[in-house]
């Protein structure tokens, strides 16, 4: 699953706290069942529990261990060179995620443990217009269990529809939550 959306005036770190933010993610993750912390890697990294409702009756739930970080390209040089991500002028952030196993968090009986193999968002100023972003998302994902491909080839062509849209309608109301008011510049 991928995509690109253009010419938006978000807050790259809003978008960040969001997204990362595990008390908010259940009132716009409308798949999510649970989410809980497991461990907490640094200021920008940590370990989290996510299990979602499946969409369609015949499919179980599928749970997750997933490792996330997320950084900016100048606050944190360090993880850019690390990652062999370019280095550029203009501001860009990264919010990656992968499964993994994780000792204090065995498989459920009845829950299919699907993986991750990686999710990016990927967040980057317009070099021209230093307010307006792009964020870009790509996804592959491992739902484990015995599912038709033609019925994985429906998930994945939903979700790459409605992931996009969910995640644009999420952003403008967390900033409507967090300044009711309206945010100024």
């Amino acid at each position: 699953m991928k995509f690109k959306l253009s010419n938006k005036k978000l807050d790259p770190k809003l978008f960040l706290e969001m997204n990362s933010s595990i008390d908010d993610r259940k009132t716009w993750d409308k798949f999510c069942k649970e989410i809980r912390l497991i461990e907490r890697i640094s200021d920008n990294s940590d370990i989290i529990y996510y299990q979602w409702t499946s969409p369609a009756f015949f499919i179980k739930n599928r749970d997750y261990v997933i490792e996330r970080y997320w950084f900016n390209n100048k606050d944190d040089a360090d993880l850019v060179k690390k990652y062999k991500l370019p280095f550029k002028e203009n501001n860009y952030w990264v919010i990656f995620n992968q499964s993994i196993e994780h000792a204090s968090c065995p498989p459920i009986p009845k829950i299919v443990r699907a993986k991750l193999v990686f999710s990016l968002y990927f967040i980057e100023e317009d070099s021209l217009n230093p307010n307006t972003f792009t964020l870009y998302g790509i996804e592959k994902n491992d739902l484990g269990g015995r599912i038709p491909y033609w019925i994985l080839n429906s998930i994945y062509s939903f979700f790459g529809d409605q992931v996009p849209k969910e995640l644009e309608e999420a952003y403008e109301n967390y900033v409507k939550k967090k300044y009711p008011e309206g945010k100024s510049g």
